[in-house]
Order: structure tokens, then sequence, then C-alpha cells
């Protein structure tokens, strides 16, 4: 339906996608982490100067506006991705956090995942973060402490837009000259106008004073 070339300056090398925020997140070999929106495909954000090597995951949390990134040394970090917040909430990093299985050197995360439970009755919420990494071993960590914490005391589960989207929008591509971009013709047609079409017996928690920012 889209394109948009020249997001990277290298290969990216992970994307994903949240329906509800509208948000496309790219991960890539130049060690950036970049958001885009998913209708206009403009650069919303990106994250230049904090993975000091090739970005391998990102990760949406589908239930709230929070982007996971890990790359290739086995750094990790949870990201505040509403741009409405206030202050310096929005777009704020929330946690940092190093995979060391060993205590010599950190591991590359191949696999992640996470799930969430709100407070039911006498039953706490559930915030967990499965991972899975180079080693071979699997972790399930505890991460629900970063919902109390005050860059995000106005976080609110993600919901779908009032306004629908429309997949056939016309748009321009942040570059002047053109490359690149589709333009639409009409409803289900596009034109290119150039460019290139061991583990834990029990959950441990992530969160402490040294990983929350």
């Amino acid at each position: 339906m889209r394109s948009k070339g020249h997001c990277h300056e290298k290969d990216i090398t992970c994307a994903d996608y949240h329906h509800k925020l509208g948000l496309v997140a790219t991960g890539a070999q130049d060690k950036c982490v970049k958001l885009f929106d998913y209708e206009t495909l403009r650069e919303k954000k990106c994250w230049a100067n904090v993975h000091k090597s090739e970005v391998t995951l990102v990760h949406f949390i589908d239930e709230f506006p929070l982007l996971l990134t890990s790359d290739l040394d086995g750094h990790l970090y949870i990201w505040h991705t509403d741009d409405k917040a206030t202050g310096d909430t929005s777009y704020a990093c929330v946690l940092q956090w190093s995979n060391t299985p060993g205590v010599m050197r950190t591991s590359l995360i191949t696999a992640i995942d996470s799930y969430y439970k709100p407070a039911a009755g006498k039953q706490p919420r559930e915030f967990l973060l499965v991972l899975g990494d180079e080693t071979g071993m699997v972790r399930i960590e505890d991460i629900g402490a970063i919902l109390d914490h005050p860059k995000l005391a106005d976080l609110k589960p993600a919901e779908l837009p009032t306004n629908k989207r429309n997949p056939h929008r016309t748009f321009k591509d942040d570059k002047e000259d053109g490359e690149g971009t589709k333009k639409a013709v009409g409803k289900g047609e596009t034109r290119n106008t150039g460019g290139e079409e061991k583990g834990h017996k029990k959950i441990l928690p992530l969160c402490n004073e040294s990983t929350i920012i």
C-alpha cells in the first residue's frame, strides 16, 4: 500500500507495528531506533545516541504506549511513545537493563514477548516480560514496577483512535527530492514516483532503583 525509502543510514534489522497507536517502529545497523506514523510514514521520533551496537529487537507492549528495544550487546530499554505526554515524559526512557545470565558478559536477546493482566478483586496486576537469549536461557521477569514510575503517572492503556485511518491517503516523503515516495492514484492503486520499491524457578523483579530511569 505504501513505502518509504532512506529511513535509516544502514540496513533495517527489525520492525514492529502498534495497531492502536498507529505507529511503526524500526531498528537498524546504524544503532538508531525510529518511530513512524503508520498513515503518513512521517518520522515522529529517532533515538540515535542510546544503543551502542546494532539494534536487534523492537517490540511494542500492546496494552500501553510503550516500546521495548534491544541491541547486539544484550542491553534493553523501554520507552514511553506517547507524544501527547507532558514535560520530559514524552518519549522518555523508563527502564534500562542488561541481560547478564552469567557474571562475565551480557548476552544477545533473541526473542521477547510481554503479558499484562490488570488487577481484579484481590488478584494483583501482572506485568511480565518473557526473554529468550543466545545462551538458550528463557527468563520471565516482573516489570510491574515501571507502571509506578513518576514518568508514567499519566500512562493510560492504548486505545484505537476515534478517527478512522485512511490507508490510501496521499503523502509526500520527508526528502525534498521526492525519492522513494508513492502517491495515491485511486482507491487501492498507487503510483511510484521514484525510489526503490537454566531458567528461574520463580518470577524475579527486573525493576529496581538501578534499572528504572
